[in-house]
């Protein structure tokens, strides 16, 4: 097996987005195998002496666990590639059920860090999130993109914050009620209360609006709280770049809240104003997530950010009063 740099490494993965680790693998000559795995995701082979490396992967675990996985065991490869004196003997890493960023071990920590570089190589981040703070339906794109959850893009993030234009982010783990581990780009905790902000960010929204914003996940027994910080606050988009977003070229899909807008402005007309706008949007919103049940399509862009800020602008546009026009 020939020696390959970190550097080399990432700019193959970044050459074959969204398939980096698979590509390596075939670069490298590793031969991958999927089994039933129990108490671990999966593991390494590689022999020193003869180059040979052979990878096991959970078959159990849901794909984007898979593709994680993978890239950490290449991860490990690449480490003993690169190590000043590299062992002669054959050399076995299993990796352990514990996930992606939550292994106590300080090396396993700084493997996930390449494992997630492989999979999201910073120059496709920088492509594919223009905006920041970026928001937690952006991430969310990002991670379907790259085969792989929305928390490996965040560990990202953070450690590229300053590439990619973030004065400052950080990672927080928190499992059974307590900061398991953390990381800040800065080197200084973004939030002083971890636990507190993660359980305020589950019930509101990210501040896609502001220079900072939480976005909390949560998982089993293991959560994650993101943090972006921002020079100045983004740039708010108008009403047409929300529509964009939202419907793209799909007119049937704006057709129905143009209709589902308008029956509900004419419903409440005698009552609405300017003033009770927010409450008028939260009925909306109830209503329509009932009425439109049955469509997840809808409800899938109902339940957005964007398509709040949306509802925002058109109904007070809707609900402002006409200007006085001068007859005379």
């Amino acid at each position: 097996m020939r020696r390959v740099s970190l550097e080399e490494a990432f700019a193959l993965a970044e050459q074959h987005f969204p398939a980096g680790p698979e590509a390596l693998c075939e670069t490298l000559g590793m031969s991958v195998r999927y089994a039933a795995c129990v108490g671990t995701e999966g593991w390494c082979v590689h022999n020193c002496a003869s180059g040979n490396t052979r990878i096991t992967i959970n078959s159990r675990s849901p794909r984007v666990r898979q593709r994680f996985t993978l890239a950490h065991e290449v991860a490990h490869v690449l480490r003993i590639l690169n190590a000043p004196n590299p062992a002669t003997s054959p050399t076995h890493v299993p990796w352990p059920s514990a996930g992606p960023f939550v292994n106590d071990l300080a090396e396993e920590r700084v493997v996930d860090a390449i494992a997630a570089d492989l999979l999201i190589p910073r120059g496709i981040l920088r492509v594919r999130l223009p905006h920041l703070p970026a928001t937690e339906r952006e991430i969310a794109a990002v991670a379907k993109a790259a085969g792989i959850s929305p928390w490996v893009v965040c560990q990202a993030m953070t450690a590229h914050a300053s590439a990619l234009g973030l004065s400052g982010a950080e990672v927080v783990f928190i499992r059974q009620d307590r900061v398991d581990f953390r990381r800040s780009s800065t080197g200084e905790p973004l939030v002083a209360d971890a636990k507190g902000e993660h359980q305020r960010a589950l019930v509101t929204s990210d501040a896609a609006l502001s220079n900072t914003a939480s976005i909390a996940y949560k998982h089993e027994t293991v959560s994650l709280l993101f943090v972006q910080r921002t020079v100045a606050p983004r740039s708010a988009p108008s009403a047409d770049d929300l529509r964009k977003q939202l419907f793209g070229e799909d007119r049937s899909l704006q057709g129905s809240f143009a209709g589902a807008i308008g029956a509900w402005t004419n419903r409440h007309r005698s009552s609405a104003s300017f003033a009770n706008v927010d409450a008028l949007i939260t009925g909306f919103i109830a209503h329509y997530t009932q009425h439109w049940s049955k469509k997840p399509h809808l409800l899938a862009v109902l339940r957005s950010d964007a398509c709040r800020q949306w509802l925002l602008l058109v109904l007070r546009a809707k609900l402002s009063p006409p200007r006085a026009t001068d007859k005379g």
